[in-house]
Order: C-alpha cells, then sequence, then structure tokens
C-alpha cells in the first residue's frame, strides 16, 4: 500500500482522532507536566527590627502566578551579613494589613503566616514580617533567669504600682539585669554594612524554591538606633512599653533569580 493510497483510506479518521485526543493531551499537560510558575515584585521600602520577636524584617510587594493555579507552602528568607558572610534564616511569622506602617503591630490588622492560593494569571498582595525564630530562642532562654528577678522584685515592691518606674529605675542597675543585656547585645548582628536577602517562595509542586534577590544597605546610625531596641526590650517586659525603633531602607541592586 502506498502512502496516498493509505491516506486515502485512513487520513480522515487520523485527522479525527488526533482532533479527539488534542484537549486531553492538553488537559493532561497542564495538569501534569506544566509547572505553575511565581513572578515576586517589590515594593515600598525594607523594614529592620529587633525587637520583642527577635531581629526581624518586614518586605511588602506583589506575587503573580504564572501558567497555572498555585499553592504556596511557605516563604523564607536567607539574610547575609557580606563583610564576613554570616547568614541568618528567617521564617515568616505575620501577615499584615495594608495600611500604613507604624511601630507598634498592635495598630495593624495581623494574622499568623500560613500557606495560600493564587489563582492562574491572579495577583496577591504581601506584607510579610519575617524573624530569625533561632535568635528568638537564644534570646528566650537567656531571658528567664532576668525575668525571675524582675517577679521576685515585685513580690517584695510595697508599691501599689507594681510596674512603675521607679522599681525600674533600680532594678536597672542589678547584675541581672546587665547580664541579661550583655547577653541579649551580643546577639545582635545588625552592624553596618552590605547585606543580602533572599526571598525564597516555595510551591506545593517542587521542594526548589523560585526567589529574587535584593540588597540593602545599613548605615551607623541605622545600628545604633536598633542596637538600643536591646534595653528597650528589656523594658518592655517589665514596663510592657513597645516602642521599638525601626529602620527603614532602601533596595538595591534588584536582581531577579527565578528558577
Amino acid at each position: 500500500m502506498t502512502i496516498k493510497e493509505f491516506l486515502a483510506n485512513w487520513g480522515s479518521l487520523l485527522v479525527a482522532t488526533a482532533a479527539l485526543i488534542q484537549p486531553w493531551c492538553f488537559l493532561l499537560w497542564e495538569k501534569y507536566v506544566r509547572k505553575g510558575r511565581v513572578s515576586i515584585h517589590e515594593s515600598g521600602e525594607i523594614a529592620l527590627g529587633f525587637s520583642n520577636i527577635g531581629p526581624s524584617i518586614e518586605l511588602h510587594g506583589t506575587l503573580k502566578s504564572e501558567n497555572k493555579d498555585i499553592f504556596i507552602t511557605k516563604i523564607l528568607l536567607e539574610v547575609t551579613r557580606r563583610k564576613d558572610n554570616l547568614k541568618h534564616d528567617f521564617c515568616w511569622l505575620l501577615f499584615c494589613g495594608h495600611k500604613a506602617r507604624t511601630s507598634n503591630l498592635e495598630d495593624v490588622d495581623i494574622e499568623r503566616a500560613s500557606s495560600f492560593w493564587i489563582r492562574k494569571n491572579d495577583s496577591h498582595r504581601y506584607r510579610i514580617v519575617f524573624s530569625d525564630s533561632e535568635t528568638k530562642q537564644d534570646i528566650d532562654r537567656c531571658i528567664k533567669e532576668f525575668n525571675d528577678s524582675w517577679n521576685n522584685i515585685l513580690d517584695l515592691s510595697d508599691d501599689a504600682d507594681n510596674t512603675s518606674h521607679m522599681t525600674y529605675q533600680g532594678f536597672s542597675s542589678s547584675p541581672d539585669h546587665l547580664k541579661a543585656f550583655t547577653s541579649i547585645d551580643h546577639m545582635f548582628y545588625w552592624e553596618p554594612g552590605l547585606y543580602s536577602i533572599r526571598f525564597k517562595v516555595y510551591l506545593s509542586n517542587t521542594n526548589k524554591p523560585q526567589s529574587n534577590e535584593w540588597e540593602f544597605m545599613l548605615t551607623d546610625q541605622d545600628s545604633k538606633e536598633l542596637r538600643l531596641n536591646v534595653i528597650r526590650y528589656l523594658s518592655s517586659i517589665c514596663l510592657g512599653e513597645n516602642n521599638f525603633a525601626i529602620r527603614y531602607l532602601d533596595y538595591r541592586k534588584c536582581k531577579t533569580i527565578i528558577k
């Protein structure tokens, strides 16, 4: 049988079969082969902190899905201090509303960070607070003795107001206060210099994150102001005041690394 005869006998059937299976092939490709992707678009400034949640970074911008629906399981940060290559990992902690930022999280709508969907070709605005949970755990361990000492002073105090500034003023010169301050101050690593942030987005269909990388510069004044938060943190434990400083820094050398 020649090719011409074959096409004459079977051509119409082949065309009809191809037309029939083409939609199914496309659906199988979309569902099982084609992978979802996310594009990351930063905006505003980088908010750097050191407070009762440990070293923290707040970022906001927009995520956009490509190719298909995507399920974001987590977002992590890898922060590197360029001068000595010191690295710290930051876990997402809180989702915040998009009102104007303040130094007090109580003034902002917040919720615990968790996984979420972005539909195909849709976008999602993000404003996320990340925390260095490992350093926060180290701080919590060294603060236990400090808390016990402060509670003992309150038990012995004759003040009607147990959180008076006068009571704390005396405690602030004690060895226990100095020990706690020294320990936490040694954990402070926001020194002046250049830093990089790798913003890593993890999707449910892959173990390899899709990411962007940026840099920021921390000045001497920025570092000094943030370091004062060590004293503010100890004061907040005793007096309940949360007046932590935040430094707002520009993104530098925005570099897309989506793989």
